[in-house]
């Protein structure tokens, strides 16, 4: 009786989430977000290899830390090189993809996002933490509410939609203080291409998945794009509104900015 009292009066461990929700253009994206070749030092410093395959050679030592593939230093291919384009425009992309990088990979990490900030090239909307216990779920929201002019019989009211990126993680310590994470991921956005009464249709996105980390390494989902649509008129003023031949004297630009959401979430177990 003694023994299973000892067992089951065990301390539950609880996981903190680190999550980095960041948003990237076209060009970063590319370069960084989707080729998420990582390579993992042997203890000898000798050899690396990619951990989701590709080429393989030599190096000097990194102390057993995870190291970016697209690192100048290395000479080797992504292991992983999938431009997330959309699956429409591009059959071989994928619409959501995760990898996962080691501690060492994750220090790397900030130091490009930090870069990547510099240069406009992208932007950490929102770094969130949250504390939950073992096998109990952690619940993020990153959002706005987008009002809009809905009509009715009372009259014109305005109303508002939400436009949410909300991250599920589910943790589980396993047994060899790796963690199992269950990962669901939603954003609903807006399109007001598509309206009823004045109310915008939603645009749903999801993901699920689980991954297998080691404590403190990090996982990346990827693919989830904001597109953002706007027209600009320039022109003489009051000719260019002129009926019929108000064209001749105005000029009509359409742009159309698509970034891409990248969700980095870091699971540490704390005793």
């Amino acid at each position: 009786i003694a023994t299973l009292v000892k067992r089951l009066d065990t301390r539950i461990p609880q996981v903190l989430i680190e999550a980095r929700i960041v948003e990237a253009n076209d060009t970063f994206a590319k370069e960084f977000g989707v080729q998420l070749g990582i390579v993992r030092a042997n203890r000898d410093g000798s050899t690396y290899s990619n951990i989701f395959g590709g080429n393989t050679g030599t190096s000097t030592a990194f102390n057993g830390l995870g190291v970016l593939a697209d690192d100048p230093t290395l000479g080797v291919g992504f292991g992983v090189n999938l431009p997330a384009t959309d699956v429409l425009t591009n059959p071989g992309s994928i619409g959501f993809n995760l990898s996962k990088f080691t501690s060492g990979g994750s220090m790397a990490l900030d130091v490009r996002l930090s870069a990547a900030e510099a240069q406009n090239l992208a932007k950490v909307i929102s770094s969130p933490r949250v504390m939950t216990v073992d096998n109990k779920k952690a619940n993020i929201i990153q959002g706005e509410d987008i009002p809009y002019l809905s009509i009715s019989q009372n009259g014109t009211q305005v109303q508002f939609v939400e436009a949410n990126l909300q991250l599920i993680v589910t943790p589980h310590v396993t047994a060899e203080n790796t963690i199992l994470l269950e990962l669901e991921t939603h954003r609903d956005a807006p399109n007001f291409e598509t309206t009823v009464q004045g109310q915008p249709a939603i645009t749903r996105n999801k993901a699920e998945t689980s991954v297998l980390l080691n404590d403190g390494e990090t996982t990346v989902i990827g693919g989830i794009y904001v597109v953002e649509k706007t027209k600009v008129a320039n022109g003489i003023p009051g000719l260019m509104n002129l009926p019929y031949i108000g064209r001749f004297f105005r000029y009509d630009k359409d742009s159309e900015d698509k970034k891409e959401l990248l969700v980095f979430v870091t699971p540490k177990i704390i005793r």
